[in-house]
């Protein structure tokens, strides 16, 4: 029986509602209805996320997050659905957070995370949908696999068309996921699950590395570098005044303290340390198992929406040039690429280079080595999978899909 159901996608910077209509079956299919995101709360204020409303200490503000973002994303659904003849009782609402969240509850403790996810209930509820889950995904168990499955359904029909699936590398905004087809165990190696879709079963390897998203690099670039120091990758000539900030953990807004002087070797030097260091604690992938080409996504939907190009990224270099935005050595009067902390995997030096906030997954990749000869940089001589990069709008919904869960005995 087809049924209507929504998912509250609660990033790491910022928080999207999606309604879907769903078709169970040996291999279901959903059809997309409505997608909705506030840039800014109600009060006027950015909308950075839930995780910036885990406060143990101050209730009543661990309290707002209803007013300032479930309430307007609920009101827009429920306007639908009455347009659309839909019963909100009859519509589960799910709300699934991401790295987000994982990192607030290593920052407060998991009772501060579920209290909040207690307010965000009672809040679904009194607008008369159904509560249906509200909690935090696995990155690697669950957001990972989820991405996976949803780009190689989409792009490549890999479970009903007979093509192979790929692999992918994931830039999200707190955190990184590698997922890929292995051909290991998944009952004896760790990070391999099991997936059975439409009567075929995949070993799936998929980790998730905190701190190597977008947004929470670049954070920790701000924290590391300093109001001045920073500036070094900010486009040349972008005024310190125009600089939106970041909040980090919660706490106060890091801004610049001088305009954008972009210097591409200061910034990569940043940026690379930053990336060295999560690494060596969470340990290189192994890729000399992996099966398949990959694929590099990231935040390109919403750097490419502004200016027509969600469907052909490839032509961005051009229209930058074209606009006049600036150049190769960095002498960049404004970059308009659209939306915070979004990039464009696999791009080339210009728009790295005039975008450096905005493209750092490519660094990430490249360190990786992904799109290097060798799978892990440990010498096993087995040529790594050749990599291809993808325009992938991360913003499609792939934080829920109503297929058979991933399992594992790990």
């Amino acid at each position: 029986m087809t049924h209507v159901t929504a998912v509250i996608d609660a990033g790491s910077s910022g928080t999207r509602l999606f309604l879907y209509r769903v078709e169970p079956g040996r291999f279901a299919r959903v059809e997309k209805l409505l997608e909705k995101e506030f840039p800014t709360m109600a009060s006027g204020a950015k909308e950075d996320g839930i995780n910036n409303f885990v406060r143990p200490d101050d209730p009543a503000g661990q309290a707002t997050v209803v007013p300032e973002i479930i309430d307007p994303l609920l009101e827009h659904a429920a306007r639908f659905l009455v347009d659309a003849a839909i019963e909100p009782r009859a519509v589960e609402v799910n709300l699934l957070a991401t790295a987000g969240m994982r990192y607030a509850e290593r920052l407060h403790g998991r009772p501060a995370v579920e209290s909040l996810y207690g307010v965000i209930r009672d809040g679904i509820g009194r607008h008369g949908f159904a509560v249906g889950d509200v909690r935090t995904t696995c990155g690697s168990e669950e957001e990972g696999i989820w991405t996976w499955i949803n780009l190689n359904d989409v792009l490549y029909r890999a479970f009903d068309g007979g093509h192979e699936p790929v692999g992918i590398v994931e830039v999200g905004g707190s955190s990184l996921q590698l997922t890929f087809p292995t051909d290991e165990d998944p009952d004896r190696v760790p990070h391999v699950h099991r997936v059975e879709l439409a009567g075929r079963c995949f070993a799936i390897s998929c980790r998730s590395f905190l701190g190597l998203g977008q947004d929470d690099a670049r954070k920790e670039m701000r924290r590391r570098l300093g109001p001045e120091g920073s500036a070094v990758c900010f486009p040349g000539g972008f005024p310190a005044a125009a600089d939106h900030g970041d909040v980090i953990d919660g706490v106060g807004a890091y801004h610049l303290g001088v305009d954008g002087r972009y210097d591409f070797e200061a910034c990569s030097s940043s940026y690379g340390r930053i990336v060295e260091e999560r690494f060596a604690e969470a340990g290189m992938p192994d890729l000399t198992h992996a099966r398949g080409d990959f694929v590099g996504i990231d935040g390109v939907y919403y750097a490419t929406e502004e200016w027509g190009l969600a469907d052909t990224p490839d032509r961005l270099p051009a229209m930058i040039a074209s606009r006049g935005v600036g150049n190769k050595r960095g002498r960049t009067d404004r970059c308009r690429v659209a939306g915070t902390g979004s990039g464009l995997l696999g791009a080339d030096h210009t728009v790295e280079e005039l975008c450096p906030s905005r493209t750092r997954g490519l660094r990430t990749v490249e360190t990786l080595g992904v799109f290097t000869g060798r799978p892990s940089g440990q010498g096993h001589g087995r040529p790594c999978p050749r990599a291809v990069s993808a325009a992938w709008p991360s913003a499609w919904p792939t934080s829920w899909l109503p297929f058979s869960w991933p399992s594992s005995s790990h």
